[in-house]
């Protein structure tokens, strides 16, 4: 049986460093974009963008089927600490304003 560990939270909350300190390999981490392309090894990595419940009920819809066993990651909202690691990531360029 596969595996698939979604992550599910805000942006710069964790979700991506999550998965490569979990994952046997980079080889088993993929974006929700890669994700269906991919032949898919026995335990998987979704650094996914999905925020809310409805969301996550379009990501299962579109791309898993009954042989997976599904994780949810779920990061608690806490605003202030992604809005920080927001700004240490963009910190090499010059305005925020822009991204």
């Amino acid at each position: 049986m596969k595996e698939v560990y979604i992550t599910m939270g805000l942006p710069c909350c964790g979700k991506t460093k999550y998965c490569y300190d979990h994952a046997d390999s980079i080889a088993n981490v993929y974006d929700i974009e890669t994700f269906p392309e991919i032949e898919k090894s026995e335990i998987i990595y979704v650094d996914a963008d999905i925020q809310n419940n409805r969301q996550l009920n379009i990501f299962f819809k579109l791309y898993l089927n009954k042989n997976v066993k599904i994780h949810i990651i779920y990061f608690r909202e806490n605003r202030k600490q992604s809005i920080y690691n927001f700004e240490c990531k963009y910190s090499n360029y010059k305005s925020l304003e822009y991204i």
